[in-house]
């Protein structure tokens, strides 16, 4: 197989010999406040003093209008302000509540009245409801929204989900956003990435750490033509910023719960004979935020300021088996006692012995008795608890029930979340947040991991050892807000986030097969099974960032410049077939109870069966009597110690990716912005850390028949394919240093003095005209990259034994060499059935094909692209009143050299001539059918 992976990487244009770096604006929580001052008259106000106070810190930020009366503050943290503006002649106007945004402009636009400096103008609600500097498509939700917008969870992600743009299928992990794939999606809080990167490109709206509602500030989603210095990490920016502190204290706490007594039964609950479904949610929490002050060292409201939240999470619930395992089937009486039923073709209901038949042909014919003892479970347990419904009229099933129960759950979280910020002086600020978060669920009823049936186990035989899901995750943000001047300001973010180990199944361990003598045992095929779950695994997809953004100002030009650097690190485990063997009952190919003379499955035998009958007849007495088809068994490769065993297959992988980007807001005129800037990507290949990777190259992909030369019959302008282990440092392909991500736009506010243009458009900034277009590369999840090289022979080698298998291969017994003769190996005699021994070492390198799993062979083009989505818009937005305003706008997206994989090995049904083959199979069936009008009725 090939695979077409992509990359992505940001230019820094510009690099000031002041700052030795700066951090990408992807993850920036700041703002923009913008404006300009003008007289009643509206005549431009030069040399205006602007002061931005922040309503929680009280933190002051100072500029001064330049000679076209504009002014810019051009970084400032994210909440509300009061603005004082202050000029010669003009009375002082005071412009409260103005909301700055994370990544976004406010616009405040004065106009100052003619007298002392003395008298005050206030406005309340001066921002603009314009938004007159920018070309990005952007939505926020702040304060009073996040806590009274109706939304069944306290998850503030759920919010993101009422925007525009937004589609959601099924649940909120299921969403997209302008349709673009799940890896264009960046989630961040407080600039640290809080997706599971690990399932980043399949699930990107699945978080390791919950934004919680009541410790959100403001949530951020933009959705289209991302600046240079926000489009790192895909074409979808959604930032949530964490509440702070101020110098007052304020707090809350909440109690919720809801009880099954408030809800009527499921429609299918009640036709089914089930009870209401046990659900008990419980949730409580509270918060606190203000001053830390010490006496005698610490005395000022103003400097030190904390914010703390927690929330508790339980929910009792009840699984349904039946939704989350399928159609469950048991045995009734008569076949638990080797009576198979059936109905024939004239309608009448026969019964056979399959013991007795069996005896009587001289094959085994008792059952048994581990499985009898299984079975005996079973009966007992599935009277216990829950619901059986007949498969006659539904299967024409005789021999087997449907069966469903409710498997009562638990589910446990808790979200503290603490901040701190410092203002240490005037113009140094600081930051920490760190949230952990811990999730708990038994049983692990997202993957269908419950009780085999009610009071049993995961495992049949282990009663109360239920597999769960175990998650630990934390992150950690800090972060120094330098204001060097009033037009240079600079600020660097360190984030770590994804951090603790999801485990899935931590229950598992080899004692809880003590009923099977440690094998894990299949249902045969034809009842649900013994067992719900044979493996465990954990994963962990810590990223670490480090990020500097230099934000200054040159005339009419807003420079944000940057650099950002990323490293993902992977860790996956998985263990099952390497401790605990899989054991299968079923009819193996060339076994004699279902081959030629010695058959029990006969029409001679079964009168007036079908063959599905007669199939069902043959897996019941193959899992009555313990018929071994196969025995799977592995090993993985250490790459510490370069040997086979068995022992988890672990693997451990990093990706680093870096970019530097520069973005220009240059205003042309006071009622024109220009919005340009290129972001320079380069995204190495991921790496294999612990040596257990196999690769065939290219060319090992087309094999024999060399490149570009597959389905070209007699070509063989190749080599045989070979597995060779990855060299250490190795990369799957090139790294780009060409992938470039510009991004260019304008917002115009229109002037139109009088007729039907001063109408349409209004008095000054009533109308904005924007437009933008913008490349942002997208960073895939690591799942891509393990489920390639994770999938060829070596990481882990198959050992399963069977017939076909054992005929090809030395089985042994003991030591001994043996052949897994079919039908010749039962469950009871487990100490004579056969197995096969690892390889000693990496000696074994390079493989052939097959040689232990028999996969393909999975590879990347060397020369692969990066992956990257142009997005497009146009929109007019028209100010209703100062506090309503309506946009109408085209978005437009298209995702380029997305990640693919290719299968090159399948059957390719027109240069080997099979299509034409079936053809004149078409038209032989077509003119025989029309020769013989009759058939297909009965009797023909």
């Amino acid at each position: 197989m090939r695979m077409r992976l992509t990359g992505r990487f940001s230019l820094l244009l510009v690099m000031l010999s002041l700052i030795a770096a700066s951090v990408s604006a992807q993850v920036t929580t700041s703002g923009r406040l913008v404006g300009v001052v003008a007289d009643a008259n509206g005549a431009l106000v030069p040399k205006a003093q602007v002061v931005a106070k922040h309503d929680q810190t009280q933190t002051e930020y100072k500029t001064i209008t330049n000679d076209e009366g504009g002014w810019t503050i051009p970084s400032i943290p994210n909440g509300t302000y009061t603005l004082t503006i202050t000029g010669q002649g003009f009375k002082t106007t005071v412009v409260k509540e103005v909301k700055v945004d994370a990544g976004q402009v406010a616009t405040v636009n004065t106009a100052l009245e003619t007298g002392g400096a003395a008298e005050q103008v206030v406005v309340t609600g001066g921002g603009e409801v314009l938004q007159t500097e920018s070309s990005s498509v952007a939505t926020t939700i702040v304060g009073r929204q996040i806590g009274e917008l109706p939304f069944s969870t306290r998850d503030a992600l759920q919010l993101v989900l009422t925007l525009p743009g937004v589609m959601t299928p099924g649940t909120p992990r299921t969403s997209s956003l302008n349709g673009l794939p799940k890896g264009s999606v960046n989630l961040t809080l407080d600039g640290a990435n809080i997706q599971d990167n690990f399932l980043r490109s399949s699930d990107g709206f699945f978080t390791s750490i919950q934004p919680k509602s009541d410790a959100v500030q403001e949530v951020t989603v933009t959705t289209a033509t991302p600046g240079a210095e926000s489009g790192g990490e895909g074409a979808v920016q959604i930032r949530f910023i964490t509440k702070s502190g101020s110098p007052e204290y304020h707090g809350g706490a909440f109690w919720q719960y809801r009880s099954k007594a408030f809800n009527s039964n499921y429609y299918f609950n009640n036709i089914d004979g089930l009870p209401r479904d046990a659900f008990i949610l419980r949730q409580w929490g509270g918060n606190l935020g203000g001053p830390i002050t010490i006496p005698g060292l610490l005395k000022s409201r103003d400097k030190v300021h904390f914010f703390v939240n927690y929330e508790y999470f339980t929910l009792p619930n009840a699984y349904s088996s039946l939704a989350v395992n399928g159609n469950q089937t048991v045995l009734t009486n008569s076949a638990r006692a080797g009576i198979f039923t059936y109905n024939d073709s004239t309608g009448t209901v026969r019964t056979i012995d399959l013991l007795a038949l069996a005896a009587s042909k001289g094959f085994p014919g008792t059952q048994d008795p581990t499985i009898a003892k299984g079975l005996g479970i079973i009966e007992n347990a599935i009277h216990l608890d829950g619901a059986l419904t007949s498969r006659i009229a539904t299967n024409n099933d005789y021999n087997r029930l449907n069966y469903q129960f409710q498997d009562p759950g638990l589910n446990i979280r808790w979200f503290p979340t603490i901040r701190f910020d410092a203002n240490v002086t005037a113009k140094h600020h600081l930051e920490f947040i760190h949230n952990y978060q811990h999730y708990f669920s038994l049983p692990d009823g997202v993957n269908g991991q419950l009780n085999v049936y009610p009071g049993t186990g995961i495992v049949l035989g282990s009663p109360g050892q239920t597999g769960s899901i175990h998650r630990n995750t934390f992150s950690f943000v800090g972060a120094h807000r330098w204001t060097i001047n009033d037009r240079l300001i600079n600020e660097i973010r360190a984030t770590s986030s994804g951090n603790g180990t999801s485990l899935f199944f931590q229950e598992f361990d080899p004692r809880l097969y003590g009923l099977w003598d440690g094998y894990s045992p299949n249902g045969g095929g034809y009842i649900y099974g013994f067992r719900n779950r044979s493996t465990q695994s954990r994963r962990n997809t810590p990223v670490k960032g480090l990020t500097d953004n230099v934000t200054t100002l040159q005339g009419s030009h807003t420079l944000n410049l940057g650099f950002a650097y990323t490293r993902v690190a992977s860790f996956t485990q998985g263990v099952g077939t390497q401790v605990v063997p899989q054991i299968s009952f079923g009819l193996a190919s060339g076994d004699p109870v279902n081959t030629g003379g010695t058959s029990l499955f006969t029409s001679a035998n079964f009168p007036n069966s079908s063959s599905t009958q007669r199939g069902d007849a043959g897996l019941l007495y193959a899992l009555l009597t313990g018929r071994v088809s196969s025995i799977a068994r592995s090993a993985s490769l250490d790459g510490e110690t370069g040997t086979f065993d068995f022992v988890p297959a672990s693997q451990y992988n990093h990706q680093n990716e870096m970019a530097f980007y520069g973005q220009d807001a240059w205003k042309v005129r006071p009622n024109l912005t220009l919005n340009y800037g290129l972001r320079w990507e380069f995204e190495p290949s991921p790496v294999n850390d612990n040596n257990v990777y196999t690769r065939t190259g290219i060319e090992g992909v087309f094999g024999v028949s060399g490149d570009g030369n597959l389905f070209k019959p007699g070509v063989f302008g190749g080599k045989p394919t070979q597995f060779r282990l990855l060299e250490k440092g190795e990369k799957a392909f090139r790294t780009r240093h060409k992938d470039f991500g510009p991004s260019l736009g304008f917002a115009w506010s229109p002037n139109a003095s009088g007729g039907w243009l001063g109408k349409i458009v209004g008095k000054g900034d009533q109308t904005v005209i924007r437009a933008g277009y913008s490349i942002a590369y997208t960073r895939e999840g690591f799942s891509a990259y393990n489920s390639m090289f994770g999938s060829n022979d070596g990481p882990t080698v198959d050992l399963t034994v069977s017939p076909s298998r054992c005929a090809s291969n030395p089985c042994t017994v003991n030591g001994v060499p043996n052949t897994f003769i079919a039908g010749s190996m039962l469950y009871r005699n487990r100490p004579a059935l056969p197995s096969l021994a690892p390889p000693a070492d990496t000696s074994a390198f390079p493989l052939t094909p097959g040689s232990f799993s028999g996969t393909g062979a999975n590879d990347f083009d060397p020369g692969l692209k990066a992956g990257y989505t142009q997005s497009m818009t146009f929109g007019i937005q028209r100010e209703i009143d100062k506090n309503t305003a309506v946009e109408v706008r085209y978005v437009g997206t298209h995702g380029t050299h997305l990640w693919r994989q290719m299968d090159y090995n399948e059957v390719n049904i027109f240069e080997n001539g099979f299509l034409d083959v079936f053809k004149a199979a078409q038209k032989n069936l077509a003119t025989f059918i029309a020769a013989n009008p009759n058939c297909g009725k009965t009797g023909f």
